[in-house]
């Protein structure tokens, strides 16, 4: 179930800055995010309905195609057959129906998602989109046949997209706008720029409610914007200098002032 497909892909240059939606097993969020020349946003299990998460697990869930000997090290052994294979099937088989039960459980003693649906995360897979100028270091090494089975193949799902993908070519002062659709490129550059923040920050064109809103798109940018949740602004960028963890490309993130330390509170020192 593991897939990428691209975004948006725009060049300036010899920079090329890539925006591609990725699927793949929740687990690998911490070795994704290991990457800082890497701008993400993920689904979150904070915003995501208990029951249909239960729904989307025991529907799809993420199950090992094989299992690995243990041996010292980072990298796992021969591959576990035989009846231990099958034992092992059913022991995963049997964490994941009762990390359902328990997730149903909390959620029915009205125990709020945040923390109900961390249970089901092992066996969930997630949304993330990344949105890079510099992917070198990635592909060597998660394309790697020491990196877990997993990680190779969500590291060739997105070298395969980009490869099969041809970015656009623009001008200095052109914008990379991923989640822009088809008929609204009609919109003023700044209009265009919230409605695809708030669609990073929701990791889908499509509000909570399954439908396009850009009234809705807007009310979130500004949702994002007033208290300082400023990730999602740094997958919109504009060609021309680099900024952030991009080259040769400005991140919207970078027009907001004191966005380092957006509440403008001195940091302090540790006793």
């Amino acid at each position: 179930m593991i897939a990428a497909r691209i975004i948006a892909d725009s060049i300036y240059g010899p920079h090329r800055l890539t925006t591609v939606e990725v699927y793949l097993p929740r687990f690998l969020l911490a070795e994704l995010n290991t990457h800082r020349t890497f701008s993400r946003n993920s689904a979150s299990s904070r915003a995501i309905p208990v029951r249909r998460r239960i729904r989307d697990v025991l529907s799809g869930p993420f199950v090992p195609s094989a299992f690995g000997a243990n041996k010292a090290g980072m990298q796992a052994g021969g591959v576990v057959g035989g009846w231990k294979s099958t034992t092992a099937r059913v022991v995963w088989m049997a964490s994941l129906y009762g990390a359902v039960a328990g997730a149903y459980l909390l959620s029915a003693l009205n125990v709020h998602k945040q923390w109900a649906n961390r249970l089901l995360e092992p066996f969930a897979y997630t949304t993330v989109i990344v949105s890079a100028t510099e992917w070198s270091n990635f592909f060597a090494q998660r394309m790697h046949a020491d990196a877990q089975p997993e990680m190779q193949q969500v590291a060739w799902a997105i070298f395969e997209a980009m490869e099969a993908s041809t970015p656009r070519v623009c001008a200095k002062g052109d914008m990379h706008l991923p989640y822009l659709q088809a008929d609204e490129a009609h919109l003023s550059k700044d209009r265009a720029a919230q409605i695809c923040i708030a669609r990073c920050a929701r990791v889908s064109y499509l509000t909570q409610n399954g439908r396009r809103d850009i009234d809705e798109d807007v009310a979130m940018y500004w949702r994002l914007r007033k208290p300082g949740h400023l990730s999602p602004f740094e997958h919109v960028a504009i060609a021309g200098t680099g900024s952030g963890n991009f080259r040769g490309w400005s991140q919207a993130r970078s027009t907001i002032p004191n966005e380092a330390n957006f509440l403008g509170v001195p940091p302090t020192t540790p006793d």
